[in-house]
């Protein structure tokens, strides 16, 4: 019983100090890897820094034009969920901080103070779910630029002939 708790013991301390010599080949198709504790992008040989604004990528792709075109949509629906993100917040607490401040009684709000005061706690947060729903749409179009320039790897590197799609049933 002793040993059994022993090996346990041995085997939970061995795992966490595993490491993996795996070392994925240079294709030229585009990816995020890890070096050094520093994300990348890469293709091939060629890598870029990732950044969550698209700067990278954008760079990456920039000659296969749909991707490209992808790449900075990504980066301008990063901006603008970033900018909606901090903006909401700020609305949805200076609404409240102005009518507060002005109002002779806080308990006694005028209909123009609460109009003021429900205006801006609604308008920051639709401000706010946008910009996070923004920052999801960037997300999803950084990785249809990955998937256009990944299919183009084909004609522009001179590979073996490009996948064909199935035939119809």
């Amino acid at each position: 019983m002793r040993a059994a708790a022993w090996t346990l013991v041995a085997a939970a301390i061995g795992s966490g100090c595993a490491s993996t010599r795996y070392a994925p080949r240079d294709l030229p198709y585009l990816k995020r890897v890890q070096r050094s504790n520093e994300i990348l992008w890469q293709a091939g040989t060629r890598t870029e820094p990732f950044n969550p604004f698209g700067d990278g990528l954008a760079r990456m792709v920039a000659d296969v034009p749909e991707a490209r075109a992808l790449a900075d949509e990504a980066r301008s629906d990063t901006w603008t969920g970033v900018l909606l993100a901090i903006a909401g917040p700020l609305v949805m607490s200076g609404g409240p901080a102005l009518v507060f401040a002005t109002a002779d009684d806080p308990s006694d709000l005028s209909s123009g103070e609460a109009i003021l005061l429900t205006t801006s706690l609604l308008g920051g947060m639709l401000m706010t779910f946008t910009g996070l729903a923004h920052s999801v749409s960037a997300r999803s179009r950084e990785l249809d630029a990955v998937n256009v320039y990944n299919d183009t790897v084909w004609e522009r590197h001179g590979l073996l002939p490009a996948p064909q799609a199935a035939p119809p049933p």
